[in-house]
This record gives C-alpha cells, sequence and structure tokens, in this order.
C-alpha cells in the first residue's frame, strides 16, 4: 500500500514538472512572438513616414505646390506626435495600451494609403488639404503606437527595459532610413501608387500580431507625465533637449529639398530613393559599434562631438567653396550630398543612443536632490524611465518639424541659381547646429564630461595595469609550476643515473679485488715453481725479508679494505 502510494504521488509530481516545463516553454515563445511584433511594426511604422521622400516632392511641384507647403507637408507629421504626447496617458487609461495600439495602425495605415490616391487628384486645393490631413493623423498614430510601445517593454521585459527599448528605436530608425529605397524597389517595378498600397495592407496584417501582446494594464499617474515644462525649466535638460532637436533638423532637412536639388546635379528620379538610403549603411553600423564604445567614452562627450560633426557634414554636403579648394572637386557632384548625409547620420548615432540613458540620468539627479532621498523607487524610476523616453519623442519630433519647414522658407527667401539657394540655406542649418553646440558646451554641463572622461581614463589604466599584473603572476605560477615538474624529472633521472654509476662501482671494485689476488697467485706459483730451493730460504730469512713479505701482505688487506670502505660509500650515497 505504502509503495504503491509513493509511485503514485512520484507520478503526481513527475505531471507538475512536465507541465511547468511546458508553461516555461509556451511563455518563452510568446516573449519572442512579443518582442517579434514590436520590432516589425516599429519598423513599418517609421518606413511608413520616409517613404514618401523621392515621391512626393515631383508630384507637389507638378500640382502647383509651393515649396514652403512642400515643407510644411513634410514637417507637420512630428506636429501630430507633439499634440498627441499631451493627450497620451488619458488615452492609455480611457482604451488601454492593445486598444490605443490597434486604433494607432488601423489610423496609420488609412494615412499611407491616402497618399496613394492623391495621384487620381486633380484639384490643387483638395490635394494640399488631403496631404496635410493625412500626415498629420500619420504623426498622431505614430504617437500612439510609440506611447503603447513604452508600457509595453517594461511590462514585459522589467530587467532588460533599456536595452529593449534601445533595440526597438534602433529598428524604427532603419525603418525611417530605408523607407526611401523600399519605396524606390516599389516604384521601379509597380508604379508610383503600389508601395503605399503594399505598405497599407502590411501594416493591417500586422494586426493579427497583437493577440501575442500581454492584456491591458492600469498606467501609474503618480507623476504627470505631459507636464514636459517641469523638467524642461532645468537648464540641463534643456541644453540636453535642444541636441535631439538639433540632430533631428539636420537629418530631416533636406527632405523637400532633396528631389530637386540631387536632380539639378544630374541624378535620375529613378535612383534617388537607393541613394537617399546609402547613408542608412554607415547609421546601422555606428548603431550597433555605439554600445561597445560608450563602455569607454562618457555620453556627454558623444552628445558635443555629435552635434559638432552634423554641423560639418551640413557644410560638406552644401558644399563649401572650402572643399573645392581642399580637395580640387567640382561642387556640382551629386555625390557630395551623399557623402555629406552619410557624416550627418554617423553624428546622428552618436547623439540618439545615449540621449534617452542620458535624459534618465539627469531626470533621475533632479528627482533625487528635489525629493531628499538617496535612493527612488523602482517603480518612480521606471516611470522617469517612460518620461525621458517622452522628453526624447518630443525633441524628435519638433526637430523633423523645423529642419522641412525652416528648410522650405530658408529655399524660398534665397534667390539665385539651385546650388546656391541650397548653399545659402544648408549654411543657416549648421549654424543652428553650432549654436546648440555652444549652449550645451555652457548650459548642458558638458565640460564635465572632459572631467568623467578622465576619471574613466585613470580608471581603465589602473584595471589594466591590475589585469597585466594578473597576468603576470598566473605566467609566474606556471613556469615555477613547470620548473618544478622538470626539476623533479630532472633529480629521478640522476638519482637512476646515480644508480647506474654506484652498481658500476661496485662490479669495478669486485673484479678489480679478483684481479689482484689472482696475479699475486699467479706469481707465487711462478715463483715456487722456479726457486723452490729458495723457499726455506724466505721463510727462515732475516726480519727485514719476513717484514717485507708481510708489508705485501698487510698492503693487499689494506686495499681490500680500501674497497669495503668504497663500497660502504656506494651503498649511504645510494640511500641518499
Amino acid at each position: 500500500m505504502t509503495l504503491a502510494k509513493n509511485k503514485l504521488d512520484q507520478n503526481l509530481l513527475e505531471e507538475r514538472i512536465r507541465k511547468s516545463i511546458q508553461q516555461k516553454s509556451r511563455v518563452k515563445k510568446q516573449i519572442h512572438f512579443n518582442l517579434f511584433t514590436l520590432i516589425t511594426i516599429s519598423f513599418l511604422q517609421s518606413a511608413s513616414v520616409s517613404i514618401i521622400v523621392p515621391f512626393f516632392p515631383p508630384l507637389a511641384t507638378k500640382e502647383g505646390a509651393p515649396l514652403i507647403c512642400k515643407g510644411l507637408v513634410l514637417g507637420i507629421n512630428p506636429i501630430g506626435s507633439f499634440l498627441y504626447s499631451f493627450i497620451s496617458g488619458k488615452m492609455l487609461n480611457l482604451l488601454g495600451q492593445k486598444n490605443v495600439f490597434c486604433l494607432g495602425i488601423i489610423i496609420q495605415s488609412i494615412s499611407i494609403s491616402t497618399f496613394g490616391a492623391l495621384y487620381n487628384l486633380n484639384d490643387d486645393a483638395i490635394f494640399i488639404c488631403i496631404c496635410f490631413f493625412s500626415r498629420l493623423i500619420q504623426g498622431f498614430s505614430r504617437a500612439a503606437i510609440s506611447s503603447s510601445f513604452v508600457t509595453y517593454i517594461p511590462q514585459i521585459w522589467p530587467e532588460e527595459f533599456q536595452i529593449k527599448a534601445s533595440l526597438i528605436e534602433r529598428v524604427g530608425a532603419l525603418g525611417t532610413l530605408l523607407g526611401p529605397g523600399i519605396g524606390q524597389v516599389f516604384y521601379t517595378f509597380l508604379g508610383h501608387q503600389m508601395p503605399f498600397y503594399i505598405l497599407s495592407f502590411i501594416f493591417l496584417c500586422s494586426l493579427l500580431t497583437l493577440k501575442w501582446l500581454p492584456s491591458n494594464i492600469k498606467i501609474n499617474n503618480s507623476v504627470d507625465t505631459s507636464q514636459y515644462y517641469r523638467y524642461l525649466s532645468d537648464k540641463t535638460i534643456l541644453a540636453t533637449f535642444l541636441v535631439i532637436v538639433g540632430i533631428s533638423t539636420a537629418q530631416s532637412f533636406i527632405i523637400p529639398l532633396y528631389a530637386v536639388h540631387i536632380e539639378g546635379l544630374g541624378l535620375t528620379d529613378d535612383l534617388m530613393g537607393y541613394f537617399f538610403s546609402v547613408s542608412s549603411f554607415f547609421y546601422i553600423v555606428f548603431l550597433f559599434l555605439m554600445p561597445r564604445i560608450q563602455k569607454y567614452i562618457n555620453r556627454k562627450l558623444f552628445l558635443t562631438f555629435g552635434i559638432l560633426i552634423a554641423a560639418i557634414g551640413i557644410e560638406f554636403q552644401a558644399p563649401e567653396n572650402l572643399i573645392e579648394s581642399l580637395f580640387g572637386i567640382n561642387l556640382k557632384k551629386w555625390y557630395l550630398v551623399t557623402i555629406g548625409q552619410c557624416i550627418i547620420n554617423i553624428a546622428s548615432s552618436m547623439c540618439i543612443l545615449p540621449m534617452v540613458p542620458e535624459l534618465n540620468q539627469l531626470i533621475i539627479d533632479k528627482e533625487t536632490k528635489e525629493r531628499q532621498v538617496s535612493v527612488l523607487d523602482t517603480n518612480l524610476i521606471k516611470t522617469f524611465s517612460g518620461m525621458a523616453s517622452r522628453i526624447f519623442i518630443l525633441g524628435s519630433s519638433l526637430g523633423l518639424f523645423i529642419g522641412p519647414f525652416s528648410a522650405g522658407i530658408l529655399y524660398s527667401s534665397f534667390g539665385g541659381q539651385d546650388i546656391n539657394e541650397y548653399k545659402n540655406t544648408s549654411r543657416c542649418i549648421a549654424g543652428f547646429q553650432f549654436v546648440i553646440f555652444v549652449i550645451y558646451l555652457i548650459l548642458g554641463e558638458s565640460y564635465k564630461g572632459f572631467i568623467q572622461q578622465k576619471k574613466l581614463i585613470k580608471t581603465f589604466i589602473r584595471k589594466s595595469q591590475k589585469f597585466n599584473e594578473n597576468l603576470l603572476n598566473s605566467k609566474h605560477k606556471s613556469t615555477l609550476k613547470s620548473q618544478n615538474k622538470d626539476s623533479k624529472k630532472q633529480s629521478g633521472k640522476n638519482s637512476v643515473q646515480v644508480m647506474g654509476e654506484q652498481s658500476n662501482l661496485n662490479n669495478n671494485n669486485q673484479e678489480y679485488q679478483s684481479v689482484v689476488i689472482q696475479e699475486h697467485n699467479q706469481n707465487a706459483s711462478q715463483f715456487l715453481y722456479q726457486n723452490p730451493n729458495d723457499v726455506s730460504d724466505i721463510l727462515l730469512s732475516d726480519n727485514e725479508d719476513e717484514s717485507d713479505f708481510l708489508s705485501f701482505g698487510q698492503e693487499l688487506s689494506d686495499e681490500c679494505t680500501n674497497n669495503e670502505y668504497t663500497e660502504n660509500q656506494a651503498e649511504k650515497l645510494d640511500e641518499n
């Protein structure tokens, strides 16, 4: 009975273990599906924003829209994101994050397909109005999707919030950069309208992946995340905020000017989208290198030099007359624009990745000081991390609006040929970058980055020296061990050799003793045989002769004794 009960308990335990393993496997798969869902939608929504870059400016020119309207249409998308940020918390509490996510995807899909239908319109006024409205709600839906990201990431990956947020942000940035290239591929084979319809259909299909996401949760409103001024009133946070505004402006100002300018430099419209996406390669490479480089360089230094390099990239793609004098390059070359874009995207990677952690640290330092505590609550830290992400989105949206809108105004205000208008516009944008660089250097306490970097270098040198010392000690220990092993082996060989030499010595002594005795016997026998009559004379000789005979015997005895002494010495040496 007891045996049967124990067997039943064992079977129940095995069944529980099996179910637990299956449950963990299902949860792990669901988490992978969640990551795939968020990454896919992040890429699609970013690509949908930038896919119109090679198509819209020529279409707007054909419809008779002025350049200012082009810049405003392209720049109004982030205004929609900015307006939604004020109601994001209320929308999440009212509808729930999954419903907000779903609503954002549907609106995004509608706005994308609307741009495909623009090619069928003939009325200029209706064309401009639909363009404005479509881009505005597209920015609105983009912010709705992004706000859901911010709440889902800490819920699914509470211990890896920064890693997953950085990954999703990088994929979104990749979609922004590759969008024009993707649109150009569809345009080459399917025409102008199909890229928008295909992307809209893919967005609708992504609704099927929402079933993998967790259910709605109530958002913690202990901190009003819509009141940005509370943090932006701090000069350090404001100066850091301006860096992301500047870098986003540097990336986006070329959007309304690119098609007209690059076509004037000799590049055909069927290749524009491809070359616009060339710079994305450098951006992707540096996005993967930056997390490794950040271990050795302070974040403030990345932000400082990033905004400065962006200004240099703008001046390079202008291009300035100094480039012609230094490198002997004809300024009317389209590839100079591509090189300048590559430099700007490298600078963007230097600023974008460290931005959210830097803002998060500044907000935590501010809250710690105001609350007069040494350590903040974990839930508050997560809330402040979300606030840092929202400030980042706000700055990025503002820069993406300022870039195209200001470029359209500046380009129209400068007279002359296209290359001169573009050069003067680029100079103004580069000057804006340099002003932000000076502000961040002074108000953003960028100089502290140099001090912290000096400490970081000292720490790195100290750790390197300690590592080298440990490495030398380990090598020395291994050398001593090998030497001990060699000495033991050598001592074993020496002992064997000594034993062999002792054995040879004993054999030689025995042989020598037998030879001496044998020679003596032979000499004695020969003497007796040759002089038989003199034997009695020898035996009866005087004392001197007798002593000579006895001394010969004594010498023989002493020699034998010496041989025994040598054997004793050999035995003692063998024992040692």
